[in-house]
């Protein structure tokens, strides 16, 4: 959480703006403009892949797919992890941040996928609007 809220003040500043003026920016972007957004949040995350999230957790990639309009965070974990104990908290993520809320309201997609070491996934989970 502590390098989400570092990455949206560098979003912020990539962008000129304050995270208000940032959700209102987004609020009257057309679908190619937010997707231009959505990609330079994504470059800003994906260059420091890998991170390490916790002793348990890597990020391994985060990507933007334009044609899906989808954010894919890949995880790599050691720890159990079942749809019960991550939905909840990825969607509360999403949905209690301003920004990637207001992405969320503009029809972008958050997914996260989650793998084993040995490169068996785990799980999958996706966020959208209707979820919050």
């Amino acid at each position: 959480m502590k390098r989400l809220c570092v990455f949206l003040a560098a979003l912020s500043y990539c962008v000129g703006a304050f995270p208000d003026a940032l959700t209102d920016k987004i609020a009257r972007a057309n679908p190619a403009q937010v997707n231009h957004i959505a990609k330079r949040m994504v470059a800003s995350i994906a260059k420091d892949a890998p991170t390490r999230i916790n002793q348990y957790t890597t990020l391994v990639s985060v990507v933007f797919v334009s044609s899906t309009r989808t954010v894919i965070y890949s995880y790599e974990t050691r720890a159990h992890v079942t749809e019960g104990n991550a939905r909840g908290k990825l969607t509360a993520g999403v949905c209690s941040n301003e920004i990637l809320y207001a992405l969320a309201r503009k029809g972008i997609v958050f997914r996260y996928d989650y793998s084993a070491p040995s490169g068996l996934r785990m799980l999958s989970v996706s966020v959208k609007e209707t979820d919050c």
